[in-house]
């Protein structure tokens, strides 16, 4: 059977992915997460929220379950094929990451403070209540209760839409309360888990690198190069010696690499 890997060229997969009734598929002989190829009404709702940068009206529900809908399989599939390949690329290369490698992640990848922000939290809640509860317009809420906090105005809506019934606002403070509540657990584990994905792509985008480089000899160049200039500013990487028309050469290099992988990942609709 042709394996199909990517949404855009696979007409057979986008077939079924742009049917509004629930769908089914594998990756590899495994079954698809529902999560991937049915997404929720409310993730449905975020992404027409930040493509249209307004809620869904009654006269949006054809575009959010065809388009909409489409979109987000789409996306969900091809993050899915991706995580799969670069699994079986780490299996392959028989890759494990020592203390040593999570401390040079460490040192050149320091990262930010990620305790949860109470206050943020709380007022997130204050302001859904101001809107529910006080009649107050949203966007007047928003510039006077959260403007000062780091949430995007284009992202505001979701939450109100997400408190718009009462089950959804009853989801919504028991969610922030558990989080809180847990928070110094989750934060305890999260700076571990994410330097040891560091220290893993460190060690795949060295393999990457160094294949390009055998059978391209403008890469090798553009890599010897990058090499010898690089300059590591905390978790940025400044390079002097290139343009950034050869960034883009040695990117489109690596994406290709990728696309390459995910071409080996079978994944098929029920």
């Amino acid at each position: 059977m042709k394996r199909l890997y990517t949404c855009l060229t696979a007409s057979l997969l986008c077939g079924a992915l742009y049917a509004q009734a629930p769908v089914s598929g594998t990756i590899n002989g495994k079954p698809i997460s529902e999560t991937v190829l049915n997404p929720s009404k409310q993730q449905l709702e975020h992404d027409f929220i930040m493509t249209a940068g307004r809620g869904p009206g009654p006269g949006d529900q054809d575009q959010m379950q065809t388009k909409t809908l489409t979109d987000a399989r789409c996306r969900n599939l091809n993050q899915a094929v991706r995580q799969t390949a670069r699994e079986s690329l780490m299996q392959q290369l028989g890759i494990v990451v020592t203390q040593t490698d999570l401390e040079q992640a460490k040192e050149t990848n320091p990262l930010p403070d990620t305790k949860p922000n109470e206050a943020a939290y709380t007022a997130l809640l204050n302001a859904i209540s101001a809107v529910y509860d006080k009649h107050k317009d949203p966007n007047v809420v928003y510039q006077q209760m959260l403007s000062g906090y780091n949430l995007p105005p284009n992202i505001w809506p979701i939450f109100v839409l997400d408190a718009s019934t009462p089950e959804g606002r009853q989801q919504m403070e028991k969610y922030y309360r558990n989080y809180l509540q847990n928070a110094p657990q989750i934060y305890k584990n999260q700076p571990l888990n994410a330097w040891k994905r560091i220290a893993e792509n460190t060690k795949i985008n060295q393999y990457i690198d160094q294949q390009l480089a055998v059978t391209d000899s403008t890469f090798r160049a553009y890599l010897e190069q990058w090499n010898k200039t690089k300059v590591q500013e905390g978790a940025r990487t400044r390079v002097t010696g290139l343009s950034a028309a050869d960034l883009g050469y040695m990117r489109q290099k690596r994406e290709q690499f990728w696309n390459q992988q995910d071409a080996k990942v079978g994944s098929l609709p029920d």
